[in-house]
């Protein structure tokens, strides 16, 4: 790097400072530089007088930011904004995403019902049929909380079937 590099507001680093700092002023001094840099962490006020060799050391910022990262990543940080700010400007957001076609009963339910209270404390029973799990699924999509969890009575059919499939098999004949 060199004296002429160094202007005001751009970031240094390299092990002359304990830290990334930003650069205020920049005397030059015969062959030597002084340098008053706030740092990035602490905003301690740095003032070294620095020689080329010195400078050699030092790392700074480009110009411009280079637009090198991943797209990917940067399409999913997008998406992952977009749907924190949805549910601000549109209550149904969840069936907009959902790949089912819920029913009116099912909407009332969810959005006029488990929705408006402040704290969801239901038992969700109905007859065979009637989309409980779908109305499940609007709610899980529809709240924040990470402490939700629907169990379907088929699975705990399935595990009473198997418990006492093993029971059966462990008993010597």
């Amino acid at each position: 790097m060199k004296a002429e590099d160094l202007k005001p507001d751009k970031i240094l680093r390299g092990p002359i400072f304990p830290e990334p700092v930003q650069i205020i002023v920049c005397i030059p001094m015969g062959d030597a530089v002084e340098l008053i840099a706030k740092g990035l962490n602490t905003s301690l006020v740095y003032e070294p007088i620095l020689t080329s060799d010195q400078l050699a050391t030092l790392e700074t910022t480009p110009e411009t930011e280079p637009f090198d990262g991943d797209p990917l990543r940067f399409r999913l940080a997008v998406e992952a904004m977009r749907l924190a700010l949805a549910f601000e400007y549109d209550p149904y957001f969840s069936l907009s995403i959902a790949r089912v076609d819920p029913l009116p009963h099912q909407l009332e339910a969810v959005y006029q019902y488990f929705m408006a209270l402040r704290r969801i404390r239901f038992l969700l029973a109905d007859d065979p049929g009637a989309g409980k799990t779908i109305m499940a699924g609007l709610l899980l999509k529809s709240t924040t909380a990470p402490r939700w969890g629907a169990c379907p009575p088929i699975v705990r059919q399935g595990r009473r079937q198997n418990h006492a499939r093993q029971k059966k098999e462990s008993c010597p004949t």
